[in-house]
């Protein structure tokens, strides 16, 4: 399961130098704190459905980090990522 979660990392990594804005996101990200973390987790998911749709194995590794990240998020009851 470990070297699932880290190729999820590494796919997402991939994918965010593929399909991601820096410039852009910085420019739209609303500046309220939870507002900017919900427009984060959104990009992330935007990317990984990107790499997901043409790449099944991508989207296995990429959904086991979301489940990951949301157990870990539950863990500590936070609502940040």
């Amino acid at each position: 399961t470990q070297h699932i979660l880290l190729r999820g990392e590494a796919d997402h990594a991939a994918l965010m130098l593929r399909h991601h804005d820096a410039a852009l996101h910085a420019r739209l990200r609303p500046e309220h704190h939870y507002l900017g973390a919900v427009f984060d987790a959104l990009e992330d998911a935007r990317v990984d459905l990107l790499g997901g749709e043409v790449m099944s194995g991508v989207r296995a590794n990429v959904n086991a980090r979301m489940q990951q990240q949301s157990a870990v998020s539950e863990q500590s009851g936070s609502t940040q990522q």
